[in-house]
C-alpha cells in the first residue's frame, strides 16, 4: 500500500482542529475507497490522517465491504478520541460548529474494558 492516499482513493475528508495547543493543530481524515483484496476473501477500506507531526496511512481489514468500512470508522473515531484525550487541547470541528468527534469510540468497540481491571469494575457494578 503506498504511504499516502490518491486524490482518486478518497471517499471522504474531515478535518479538526486541536485548540488550545500553540500553534492550533490541524488534523485531517481520509477514508479511503474499500476494496477486494487480489487473491483473498476479505476487503480493506484504507484510512489516513494527517496531522499532529505525522501521516499514517493503515488498511482495515474485513470480511466483507461493511465491515471494513465499520472497523475503519471505529479505528478513526478511537483515534480520535485518543487525541482529544492526550493533545492537551480541544478537538473541534475546522467549521467550529460541533464539538464531538463525529464517530463511534471506544469503550463500546473496545477490549479496553475488559483488559483494564479499573475499567472493567466500573462496568460490572
Amino acid at each position: 500500500m503506498a504511504k499516502r492516499l490518491q486524490k482518486r482513493q478518497v471517499m471522504a475528508t474531515r478535518a479538526y482542529l486541536i485548540e488550545g495547543t500553540d500553534p492550533v493543530q490541524r488534523i485531517t481524515v481520509r477514508l479511503g475507497w474499500p476494496r477486494k483484496v487480489r487473491k483473498q476473501k476479505c476487503f480493506v477500506c484504507p484510512v489516513e490522517m494527517v496531522g499532529w507531526g505525522e501521516t499514517t496511512l493503515r488498511p482495515v481489514s474485513g470480511c466483507d465491504v461493511f465491515e471494513a468500512l465499520q472497523l475503519a470508522l471505529i479505528l478513526i473515531g478511537t483515534d480520535l478520541k485518543y487525541l482529544d484525550d492526550h493533545s492537551g487541547g480541544a478537538l473541534r470541528w475546522v467549521d467550529k460548529q460541533r464539538d464531538h468527534i463525529g464517530f463511534p469510540v471506544y469503550p463500546e468497540y473496545s477490549l479496553r474494558p475488559i483488559m483494564d481491571s479499573s475499567q472493567r469494575d466500573a462496568v460490572d457494578q
